[in-house]
């Protein structure tokens, strides 16, 4: 009885490990804007929901990804995982084009359009640095603004195949400047709001299968969230970079301004 009892613990945790990342759905999306359909939704928790946001916004190369990104990428077992990468391996290490992987039976056609908005896609060529990237702006304006509107913009460039920089830069119009003391005073003083720009996350990073150097603003996870994480992977294993930018929707209210002893 016993003996049996440990088989089917065995069966279990072995199914459990060939299993997909533990998803609410079958996650198919092709951008954010139907992540968000979900999450309304309730088809997807809003951890879920963080956690492809972030894998939407960071992307993966087939091409360059180890075990762990790879299934970390929706509907994917790790059989699945095995199979791309010796599939990749007997490709020299370079997936040209997701959609062959169909052909030679690795993923289905299913589960390779669901992944898709996922993917980056490395251009083909002769060209030893392979230098590529892309750039991301947003903003929004009314027509009773009378400054010019805010901006948020990521931009991220891989080249030589190991090699990424990124950067995440802001702009304000609301915001004051940074307070500091005023000994004569003895209290803060700010300079007065007005249109300033902010660098808040820049990275560098290089990986290989055997070396990862990271400088800059990055996110760290180990030990299956057990040790330390604040990756957002499900199975964290190492240094991911940060180039996240979020916004809020909420009205801003100015500050109350004051000259202090000086006279309101």
């Amino acid at each position: 009885m016993r003996a049996a009892v440990l088989a089917s613990l065995a069966v279990v945790v072995s199914a459990r490990a060939a299993s997909a990342t533990p998803y609410e759905t079958f996650i198919d999306i092709s951008d954010q804007s139907e992540l968000e359909d979900l999450l309304a939704a309730q088809d997807i928790s809003q951890d879920t929901y963080d956690e492809l946001l972030d894998l939407l916004q960071r992307g993966i190369n087939l091409s360059t990804a180890n075990r762990s990104e790879l299934y970390s990428l929706p509907n994917l077992t790790y059989e699945d995982v095995d199979k791309l990468i010796e599939y990749r391996k007997l490709q020299q290490g370079l997936i040209r084009d997701p959609a062959e992987l169909v052909g030679a039976n690795v993923l289905s056609e299913e589960k390779l359009l669901a992944i898709s908005a996922f993917l980056v896609v490395t251009p083909t060529g002769k060209d030893p640095l392979a230098i590529h990237g892309w750039v991301r702006a947003m903003t929004r304006v009314s027509q009773e603004d009378r400054i010019l509107p805010p901006l948020s913009l990521r931009a991220r460039v891989t080249a030589a195949k190991h090699l990424q920089v990124g950067i995440a830069l802001t702009t304000t119009r609301l915001r004051v400047g940074a307070p500091v003391f005023d000994p004569n005073r003895n209290a803060l003083i700010a300079d007065q709001q007005g249109y300033q720009v902010h660098v808040p996350k820049v990275f560098v990073k290089w990986e290989t299968d055997d070396v990862s150097l990271i400088g800059g603003s990055f996110r760290a996870g180990f030990a299956q969230r057990l040790v330390f994480d604040n990756s957002s992977q499900y199975s964290p294993n190492g240094l991911y970079l940060d180039d996240e930018l979020s916004y809020a929707v909420d009205l801003a209210r100015e500050c109350r301004e004051s000259k202090g002893e000086l006279g309101v």
